[in-house]
């Protein structure tokens, strides 16, 4: 791994134990992830999935915040659709059926 790059080393020669017992090594920086890859390849696979998967959770979470708002919004302009000048008056039991529903959901 020193030979390669991976590791870093103190010394520049180090030719028998002892020369390793004196010197000091640290992983080189840009190979830190390929390193971490290497011990946990699972970690990799996890991360991906997670980056692809980020936006759709994130709109999920942002719709579930606004639902009841929405829902209020939504029933009370079927609501309003209802009356006159309008007069639609079937849509009143959908409008009281998105009140209704968003009073049962347990946030």
């Amino acid at each position: 791994m020193l030979a390669m790059g991976y590791l870093l080393s103190t010394k520049v020669s180090i030719r028998t134990l002892e020369d390793v017992e004196r010197a000091s090594f640290r992983v080189n920086p840009s190979y830190v992830h390929d390193l971490k890859d290497a011990l946990d390849p699972i970690r990799r696979r996890l991360a991906q999935n997670s980056v692809a998967a980020a936006p759709a959770v994130e709109a999920s979470k942002r719709l579930l915040r606004l639902w009841p708002w929405l829902s209020a919004i939504i029933s009370g302009l079927l609501g309003a659709a209802a009356l006159p000048p309008f007069n639609q008056t079937w849509l009143i039991w959908i409008a009281l059926c998105a009140f209704v529903r968003d009073d049962f959901i347990v946030w």
